[in-house]
């Protein structure tokens, strides 16, 4: 699962607490201070008769109604934006990004250049390290890259125009990674056309392998294999790459942002570090293999650090944190408001049911029915519920609209969620409504006719 995204980010805000705390207790003093209002216009002699106490004035029957209408349809603009980004965060999860990683642990080395100073040097390392790591418990696989997608880090180079008429004096800027032999296979990125790295693949005939998009873009018409580009640069200084493969798109950045055309090279040709991609073989196995990590980097070189210890598992639900806390928020929300709700319409079904015992008695003593009088009390309960769905749904659509940016793969005035939101509503008041319903067919007409 997600967990808690942004956790470590999130503080309180003394400020903010101190201004709830000041907006509740003004709610409360209003609330008591409309009360001591209707209590000081009740006429004493017409209390002392009887007339007054249990007998709700019609106003004060609006109040109460308009302000379960008001929160049915508080409850409902909150309902159908949780609705809306938990949805949108689920096709977030469900985007194809390309990549496909199943029990993959991450870790970054960066040999300093004074002591690797060659890149041979350096290659000898990752190459030491990965297969020493690939002896450990519970790996099925290990390569490496430089950086890795979603990881917030990049390098980008500057493809020439020699050859490529639709590319302009400036250059193409494409994402540039370097990779060991293995590495797609393990991050599951399809290989399209041709092959991935092979340890010898350095020498006078540099090659590279480059994605779908990149390829469809500087061969439109033909196969991207066994052609060649170069990066832009001082004419004698730059080789001319041999493309040996074509895999699939990959969005280095998340879902939401198209990443540039992407460039693979064989690790061997410049990568100052590296991060070790290890598959394991059940999800158990991370402890076991971050220690064998560890261990045996410092059986190669006992001063270097093992950084950014990650799963691929973790990046991936990093790209799409701000959109998972957003809806758990919301969702938050919306089930506190729910539960005032069905508090509230509760309420003023219930102390309508209280003040009209003497109607129900009559009813019943003159030959009503109980069915009748659940039905009178449960269609009050209905039409209030009902207002404020109505009134919520209108609401919905317009709160829809600014969370628009905020949404993928839904649209802002989703059917489906919005009659989710009016099944779990309307669900939710019915509950609300049976259990007072039920204490007014169970009067006693002649206890009601005596009170």
């Amino acid at each position: 699962g997600l967990g808690l995204p942004r956790l470590a980010t999130l503080d309180v805000d003394l400020s903010l607490a101190a201004f709830t705390l000041a907006l509740s207790l003004l709610s409360c003093v209003l609330v008591a201070a409309g009360a001591v209002f209707r209590l000081s216009r009740v006429d004493a002699a017409t209390s002392l008769r009887g007339g007054g106490g249990r007998t709700a004035t019609l106003a004060g029957r609006r109040g109460r109604a308009a302000l379960v209408v008001v929160q049915v349809a508080l409850v409902v603009v909150l309902l159908a934006g949780a609705g809306l980004m938990l949805r949108s965060l689920e096709n977030l999860m469900q985007a194809d990004l390309g990549i496909a990683p199943r029990h993959v642990i991450t870790a970054y080395v960066g040999p300093p250049q004074s002591k690797y100073p060659t890149t041979e040097d350096r290659a000898q390392l990752y190459r030491a390290l990965a297969d020493g790591v690939a002896r450990v418990p519970g790996v099925r696989r290990v390569a490496g890259s430089d950086p890795l997608p979603m990881s917030g880090r990049n390098s980008q180079w500057t493809l020439s125009n020699d050859g490529f008429p639709q590319i302009d004096e400036l250059g193409l800027r494409v994402d540039v990674a370097r990779t060991m032999p293995g590495y797609f296979d393990i991050m599951g990125v399809r290989v399209v056309a041709g092959r991935d790295f092979r340890e010898d693949d350095v020498g006078d005939n540099p090659v590279v392998v480059i994605d779908r998009t990149l390829a469809e873009f500087l061969w439109p018409d033909g196969d991207a294999l066994g052609n060649r580009l170069r990066f832009r640069g001082n004419a004698a200084e730059r080789p001319w790459f041999t493309v040996v493969g074509v895999v699939e798109h990959v969005k280095n950045y998340g879902v939401r942002s198209e990443s540039r055309y992407e460039l693979y090279r064989p690790y061997r040709s410049s990568a100052w570090g590296m991060s070790i991609v290890v598959e394991a073989e059940t999800d158990n196995a991370t402890e076991m293999i971050v220690a064998g990590l560890r261990s045996q980097l410092a059986q190669l070189d006992p001063e270097l650090p093992l950084t950014r210890v990650a799963t691929m598992d973790r990046y991936i639900n990093d790209s799409v944190a701000d959109e998972a806390l957003l809806t758990r928020t919301l969702a938050g929300f919306a089930a506190a408001a729910l539960l005032v709700a069905i508090i509230g319409l509760y309420g003023v079904i219930a102390y309508s049911v209280t003040v009209r015992t003497r109607e129900f008695g009559i009813r019943m003593a003159l030959g009503a029915q109980q069915g009748a009088v659940l039905r009178n009390v449960l269609r009050e309960g209905a039409t209030l519920t009902g207002l404020g769905i109505a009134l919520g749904i209108g609401g919905a659509l317009l709160s829809g609209r600014l969370l628009a940016s905020l949404l993928y793969g839904v649209e802002p005035n989703d059917l489906t969620t919005l009659a989710a939101v009016v099944a779990i509503m309307g669900t939710v008041a019915l509950l609300a409504s049976v259990v007072p319903a039920r204490q007014a067919v169970r009067v006693d007409p002649s206890i009601a006719l005596r009170d």
